[in-house]
């Protein structure tokens, strides 16, 4: 029912949840994760000719982009 804004330091190109965890891909190819429901964010890494980001749990997640490029993390990236 509520909607707050939060302030972002990066343009998300892919955003994906998982409860209050979420990862973000931004359009420079930096790899951002927030643990506080997009309250504050860190950047974890670049990743690069990444285009989406998907987790499955806490710790095991996956990057696809172009040129093929599969990603795995099993220690949340």
């Amino acid at each position: 029912q509520t909607w707050s804004e939060a302030k972002l330091d990066f343009i998300p190109i892919s955003v994906f949840a998982l409860d209050s965890l979420i990862w973000a891909v931004a359009d420079n190819q930096d790899l951002w994760f927030s643990a506080e429901g997009g309250r504050d964010w860190r950047k974890i890494s670049k990743v690069r000719n990444c285009l989406r980001v998907h987790f499955v749990d806490d710790q095991t997640g996956f990057a696809v982009g172009i040129r093929k490029t599969v990603l795995r993390t099993s220690d949340g990236g």
